[in-house]
């Protein structure tokens, strides 16, 4: 087997574990309460992608939005931006409103310019998020849950050449890689498999993730976001590109 012909095996044999945990994805999301019978089927959607590769976060997000029957695309919707200065990249589902509250009126703390950052974020960016999120009345989540974000929300920062997720309970956590949304349980191995693969450079696995999961489900959807944060050394005239996929359409051949 040949490069061409093994790459097209690789796309194959991911779309058909995609296909399938979207399916159980769609009858099941995981976000209904135990005996709640109200929200069979549909429920949140998205995908955000995130990679730290080489003291560079690549993050990009679908366009679906909205809840259960409701979906629409809103291209203009930003689910991930660069936020304090240019020196976080930050993606978020669950909630828009805690996004625009993320992106718009928290004020991210200064991140140190060396030493370890789980401490920092702990300590300084966890309850800022919570002060901003609460200011603003933005999270709907019931009294006494823990899920101060509300219930589905759950952030990705990229800060400093590093990918960290905060969970609705203010977990931090250091990633590697990650997905979250509707669509992680099937971008996950997908993700996984093309960096198995040797699909590089980090921006094109999260573009690829993010198509071949959009193939399988009316939930994840075109056109996808990619920006990306810069070593920490280069964020001084911080930019960060945006763009959408240039993955071939559904049913086209992928060489």
């Amino acid at each position: 087997m040949n490069a061409t012909e093994g790459r097209k095996a690789l796309v194959g044999s991911l779309t058909s574990q995609a296909r399938l945990q979207a399916r159980n994805l769609w009858l099941d999301d995981g976000s209904r309460a135990p005996g709640d019978t109200k929200q069979e089927g549909r429920g949140t959607m998205t995908l955000i992608v995130g990679i730290e590769k080489k003291a560079r976060v690549t993050m990009g997000a679908d366009s679906a939005c909205g809840w259960r029957e409701e979906v629409f695309t809103d291209p203009h919707g930003a689910k991930i931006a660069l936020c304090g200065g240019g020196r976080y990249l930050i993606g978020s589902c669950g909630s828009a409103r805690v996004a625009q509250v993320l992106q718009h009126l928290t004020e991210w703390p200064e991140p140190p310019p060396s030493g370890d950052l789980l401490p920092f974020l702990i300590r300084e960016v966890a309850p800022e998020v919570l002060r901003s999120v609460k200011a603003a009345s933005a999270a709907y989540a019931e009294p006494n849950d823990g899920l101060h974000l509300g219930k589905n929300t759950v952030v990705l920062i990229g800060v400093r050449g590093e990918l960290y997720s905060l969970s609705s309970d203010l977990t931090v956590m250091r990633q590697s890689s990650a997905c979250i949304g509707f669509g992680r349980t099937a971008g996950n191995p997908v993700m996984e498999a093309l960096e198995k693969a040797g699909i590089e450079p980090a921006r094109k696995r999260v573009e690829m993730t993010l198509e071949i999961v959009a193939r399988h489900t009316p939930l994840v959807a075109p056109p996808f976001r990619i920006l990306e944060l810069p070593p920490a050394e280069s964020v001084l005239s911080p930019r960060a590109r945006p763009s959408h996929s240039t993955m071939p359409p559904v049913g086209a051949s992928i060489p």
